[in-house]
């Protein structure tokens, strides 16, 4: 059965759920090892005797689907939390060392330190968390309608309030547009960033929405020219391919499942690389819809929580006893997969808990962002420092408007232009 034959059903599910944390497709673990048997996987944060759940909590046991059924599985499973990494809230993702295993081991990554010329995997920062929070410098990408560079992050790692304006406070007290976020390379809150360390500016981040699915959690960057090195640019820090990454197809992406044997790679601010070795990263589920915390603010803290997505990929350590296949400040992470003989990029990594990571399908980012792979010719560059704007009144619905032709994202709110 055809992948899109079973996402409306997970929808469907998983919008009829009490206290589930996602509902995906992936195979069914039995004392601890996973079958080969197709299931419908139900995370929950702790399982519960049937005799304790009321008649709306309840899951079924096999749920049918096109005429076939496909067992449940229910899982314990830690909540999805977004990845970035901020001192007041998540000390240790600070650290100077790795969260690896179940230790923390004692070397310096290179992620976290100055990469010129500029690659995917690094550490970054903006205007209004350096200092205090850090994420991750996921890859560059072409734009397609002005076939300029852009990098590559999630909106919550690029954005102070990545949020449509339409769900923004009815008061209007919150001013805030993404374009005042200038893009530091490295991002390390103990380092002295300088202007030297400024690669770009925020270009966009895609509004994400409280009450409804997000497909993803993405932003672009404006570059820097001199950061740049058609001949390096697209590789990602410390995984040993010296070669540019195209994007995965839809298909590729809906049979990853299909193929147990589909090898990951990834590079990220806090775990660094994860490719082979003792605790490589693997798929767990696909077509997942989910809930995540810890999205954002408006005022005074408020964070938003149970922020609902949709057609996700869950991924793991291939290790059980490997934990953190993604930590605070791997956000904006891209990941690979090998796929008929070829690395390419199959997602963008923006959630986790504990063991197991999430990351938005790199078809939809492409789609929804307007972009294609770089392949390492020459590209144009925007211009960072005189951007093109477009005041319209009240709090807009619409991600982004076409006037004669140009495409203007929404990028918040200005008070009296």
């Amino acid at each position: 059965m055809e992948l899109s034959e079973i996402k409306p059903k997970i929808t469907e599910l998983f919008e009829n759920s009490i206290n589930v944390i996602s509902v995906g497709y992936g195979y069914k673990t039995k004392n601890g090892q996973k079958t080969n048997q197709k299931s419908i996987i139900y995370r929950v944060e702790k399982k519960k005797p049937i005799s304790d759940l009321s008649e709306e909590e309840k899951i079924p046991s096999e749920v049918e689907i096109g005429g076939e059924i496909f067992v449940t599985d229910v899982v314990e499973s830690y909540r999805f939390k977004s990845h970035a990494c901020d001192t007041q809230t998540e000390q240790q993702c600070i650290s100077r060392v790795t969260p690896y295993s179940n230790m923390w081991n004692d070397t310096l990554i290179p992620n976290r330190l100055s990469q010129r010329p500029l690659k995917g995997g690094c550490s970054m920062t903006r205007t209004t968390i350096k200092g205090s929070g850090v994420g991750t410098f996921g890859f560059i990408a072409v734009d397609s309608e002005t076939q300029s560079l852009v990098g590559v992050t999630n909106n919550h790692v690029a954005a102070r309030i990545g949020f449509i304006t339409s769900d923004f406070p009815s008061d209007g007290d919150v001013y805030y547009n993404t374009l005042v976020e200038e893009v530091y390379q490295t991002g390390e809150p103990e380092a002295i960033i300088t202007e030297n360390e400024k690669i770009g500016r925020v270009r966009n981040a895609y509004p994400l929405r409280i009450s409804q699915f997000n497909l993803i959690d993405a932003a672009t960057i404006v570059l820097d020219e001199d950061v740049i090195d058609n001949s390096v640019s697209f590789n990602q820090v410390g995984i040993p391919f010296n070669n540019a990454f195209p994007f995965a197809t839809s298909e590729e992406i809906d049979n990853l499942l299909l193929d147990d044997s589909t090898v990951l790679a990834a590079s990220g601010r806090s775990t660094g690389v994860k490719y082979s070795g003792e605790c490589p990263i693997q798929i767990d589920e696909i077509g997942v819809n989910l809930f995540v915390d810890d999205y954002g603010w408006f005022r005074n803290g408020f964070t938003v929580q149970n922020l609902p997505f949709s057609d996700c990929i869950i991924y793991k350590r291939s290790n059980p006893d490997c934990l953190y296949p993604s930590y605070g400040g791997d956000s904006g992470s891209g990941v690979l997969g090998y796929i008929n003989g070829e690395w390419k990029l199959i997602g963008l990594n923006f959630a986790g808990g504990g063991n197991i990571g999430a990351m938005c399908r790199i078809d939809h980012v492409a789609e929804l962002l307007g972009l294609e792979s770089w392949d390492g010719s020459p590209k144009n560059f925007l211009d960072k420092d005189n951007p093109e704007y477009y005041y319209s009144e009240n709090f807009s619905d619409e991600e982004f408007i076409v006037i004669n032709g140009k495409k203007y994202w929404q990028v918040g709110l200005i008070n009296n232009p």
